[in-house]
């Protein structure tokens, strides 16, 4: 089995170099006119992302983003503490406080009493999407974007302007990943696409 496995994560690494290619670049000027979110992950293709607009991140991508000379407007977490086998921590809340004390909005699912973060609007995007179908961080962004973009008119959700959301870096890799992530990350953005964006 960990034959098959080392060949699909090659043929994975293939496909990446080979997109390079596909979809990431029009010929001719960007015509969309409403606000433009990158939701940046920490798969292979975050190196295609063009830090162009307003740029979303999550857990510890703001290491990726900054070795990239990127932006960073938001980081999104969806954790408390993490700590390694030898007992390490994952987060460094010192450092993500530093981002929030230069302007970044730090997000998270969790109060962590040491984190100078926003706590995510569960009960709020809840209510309004009459959904809690939550598999990783990006369906939280994806569900973020489509909070902060939306309103209800005589009972439905509708966009207040024009979105449009670009996706660099959500590489569904693993088989965790594949099995547990990949589906509410479809479901989200198939919602997002019949509002429109």
């Amino acid at each position: 089995m960990g034959g098959l496995a080392e060949v699909a994560q090659v043929e994975y690494i293939e496909r990446v170099k080979d997109s390079a290619g596909f979809g990431f670049e029009t010929p001719g000027a960007d015509t969309f006119q409403g606000r433009d979110i990158i939701i940046l992950a920490m798969g292979p293709s975050r190196g295609h992302c063009p830090f162009d607009t307003e740029t979303w991140a999550v857990n510890q991508g703001y290491y990726q983003v900054y070795e990239m000379h990127g932006r960073l407007d938001k980081l999104f977490l969806a954790h408390s503490q993490v700590y390694s086998e030898e007992g390490n921590p994952y987060f460094k809340w010192d450092e993500i406080n530093s981002l929030a004390d230069a302007g970044v909005e730090i997000i998270n699912t969790h109060r962590v009493k040491e984190l100078k973060s926003k706590m995510f609007p569960m009960k709020q995007i809840i209510k309004r999407f009459r959904i809690d179908y939550f598999s990783d961080t990006i369906c939280y962004m994806i569900a973020y974007a489509l909070y902060d973009s939306t309103h209800k008119k005589n009972g439905k959700v509708e966009l207040k302007y024009p979105l449009r959301l670009r996706f660099y870096g959500v590489d569904i890799q693993d088989r965790d990943e594949y099995g547990f992530e990949k589906p509410g990350i479809e479901f989200w953005i198939g919602y997002a696409f019949g509002l429109g964006v």
